[in-house]
């Protein structure tokens, strides 16, 4: 944290985002974990309120990330970059009409499931080669991590 002494508290912002800035109680502390697990929640509910979700999952994630985590592990980043294209993925459907038949006590259909977790669209071919290029990147990432990692000692 010496660093971040060193800024100015704009630059430190800038540089360190995060929303414990705003408020850093240990009720803070502990209620960005819950807040990103409703929006999992969310997220696996579908409907339009799904890329809200991931925007604020990713906010909170990255809060996470820059106070309690003095790793960078290859995963870590690669986690929070597919957080940002799975923002523009398309909606699932909604789960409502599920949701409204199981509290009304009739049994669902498993075509009923399978529309339920449907996407009404395929993502746009700028997103599926974004997905392929994180993909090729961290599996180059981590051949060039092995080949160059080690040593004669690895060998022994």
């Amino acid at each position: 944290m010496c660093a971040v002494q060193d800024l100015s508290p704009r630059d430190a912002a800038w540089y360190f985002p995060s929303v414990f800035w705003l408020n850093a109680s240990d009720t803070a502390l502990q209620t960005v974990p819950i807040i990103v697990a409703l929006t999992g929640f969310v997220m696996l509910w579908g409907g339009a309120a799904t890329p809200v979700a991931f925007i604020l999952a990713y906010v909170c994630v990255v809060s996470i990330h820059e106070v309690a985590i003095d790793h960078y592990f290859p995963w870590d980043s690669l986690l929070l970059e597919s957080t940002v294209l799975c923002v523009f993925l398309p909606s699932a459907n909604s789960m409502s009409s599920i949701a409204a038949a199981m509290l009304e006590g009739h049994t669902v259909s498993r075509a009923a499931w399978i529309q339920a977790f449907s996407v009404p669209a395929a993502p746009t071919p700028l997103l599926q080669f974004l997905f392929r290029w994180l993909l090729f990147r961290m599996m180059w990432g981590f051949g060039k991590l092995k080949f160059s990692a080690c040593t004669k000692k690895d060998d022994t």
